[in-house]
């Protein structure tokens, strides 16, 4: 167990003692200490090197307020947190498809071209049913013609709409 060793420059812990107490990876703070270039403020009573805890608080700061700086942008962070980030995206979306939450985008073209076919089916039909069960005449099929031939373009016109933005 690592004592606390309070030097002339402050309160000094090994890494060790501050993975403990930051609850962290300590050979991942090891890593962010080594990269920082920190220099060890002394040795603890176990001759293992020991660093300032305003050093380290400062560290890890400055690495939170670049993190946040640089937002929402994945390619601005560091390989390790890159990584994380996007192993942990593609678990969400793993469990938002066995949820049921997340539909193949192929099941979901299928199903739409299925539907679009069944309700143009339906409307070209439609005048030779009311025809025949209503016992409209020719000018009236016609006009019922153009109405659904209007609605049909208007229907087209919609669907492609966000794409033409």
């Amino acid at each position: 167990m690592s004592t606390l060793s309070k030097a002339e420059n402050g309160i000094c812990l090994s890494i060790q003692a501050f993975s403990r107490e930051l609850k962290c990876c300590r050979k991942r703070l090891g890593e962010k200490v080594k990269s920082a270039g920190l220099k060890p403020a002394g040795a603890g009573p176990t001759g293992y090197p020991t660093y300032r805890l305003a050093d380290i608080v400062a560290m890890l700061l400055s690495e939170a307020l670049e993190r946040s700086a640089t937002g929402g942008d994945p390619d601005k962070w560091s390989p390790r947190d890159r990584l994380a980030h996007f192993r942990g995206e593609n678990e969400r979306l793993k469990l938002e498809a066995a949820q049921g939450l997340l539909v193949p985008l192929e099941a979901f073209e299928n199903t739409l071209s299925k539907t679009f076919k069944s309700l143009i089916l339906g409307l070209e039909t439609l005048p030779d049913v009311v025809e025949l069960n209503c016992g409209l005449n020719a000018d009236q099929v016609a006009v019922m013609l153009e109405i659904i031939d209007a609605q049909r373009q208007q229907l087209y016109q919609s669907l492609l709409a966000p794409f033409d933005e």
